[in-house]
């Protein structure tokens, strides 16, 4: 699909690439997660890239020469990454903030209505770059959120590469973005504490539902039967807790083999040194 979006680009046409590159915008949404589990620091040099490419062609006229060039670079990522060439670098993760993306996107709204087009857009490639850092505390919390900031922060950045810029049009799309994520800017990822919350409200709807069995057994004069149901809430917390250790050896097992298969791309030189 890249391959055809990039033989369109030298053709001039440009509805034709756009079409495509849609096409394999569609299939990366099925596959980007399986990828950023594999490798966090190859996701983040897709999506860095993906978004990249992306603006250049959605800027008025395209920009054949940095589409071309943005295709390119992210077709030799995706095909690094396929051959095991990208070491599982941390991308980023941990060391940005929500509240660092939205200084970004402060500064290219402030540079945008002072007129310093070029510089808003570094902001907004800036921020592009960020992005994967950052996104995994709005997507657990807002996937539509999430989906919303991807597809904005692409057509702002268009926006401001137009010629000439649409300087009302960017300023609308980045004051949105500042609005969905503003909700985000304290919040951290999930802790603990989170955790016990969800067990402490699960834990309460379960006694209400073992409340409101137990009186009806004992109104309808069947207060024999109720050993059946604390039969039912003690083998499931059984389960429960089987369950638990079972995933827990699973998820163990799992991070080994990705140790070793990587121990053994290294030794026949799939990955850098480094």
């Amino acid at each position: 699909m890249l391959q055809q979006c990039l033989d369109a680009i030298g053709q001039n046409q440009s509805p034709k690439a756009r079409s495509e590159y849609k096409r394999f915008d569609a299939q990366w949404s099925k596959a980007e997660g399986a990828i950023r589990s594999d490798n966090a620091g190859a996701y983040g040099e897709i999506e860095t890239k993906l978004s990249l490419a992306r603006i250049a062609l959605q800027a008025e006229p395209p920009k054949a020469e940095a589409a071309a060039a943005g295709v390119s670079d992210l077709m030799k990522t995706i095909e690094d990454y396929a051959n095991g060439k990208l070491a599982d670098a941390d991308s980023g993760a941990g060391q940005h903030s929500v509240a660092d993306a939205l200084q970004l996107l402060q500064d290219a709204q402030d540079a945008v209505r002072g007129g310093q087009y070029a510089s808003a857009a570094e902001r907004m490639q800036a921020f592009i770059r960020m992005w994967p850092s950052v996104e995994g505390a709005v997507q657990t919390r807002a996937p539509e959120v999430y989906t919303r900031i991807e597809n904005q922060m692409t057509e702002a950045s268009g926006y401001l590469l137009s010629s000439p810029p649409k300087a009302d049009a960017a300023v609308a799309v980045i004051s949105s973005m500042q609005a969905e994520l503003e909700p985000f800017k304290s919040a951290s990822g999930y802790t603990a504490w989170d955790a016990a919350l969800i067990l402490l409200r699960e834990g309460l709807e379960a006694l209400l539902v073992l409340a409101a069995l137990l009186a009806f057994l004992h109104r309808s004069g069947n207060a024999s039967k109720q050993k059946w149901v604390w039969g039912g809430a003690g083998t499931g917390l059984l389960l429960s807790g089987g369950l638990a250790v079972l995933l827990t050896y699973a998820i163990a097992g799992a991070a080994t083999g990705k140790a070793r298969v990587r121990c053994w791309r290294a030794s026949r030189g799939w990955l850098p040194s480094s």
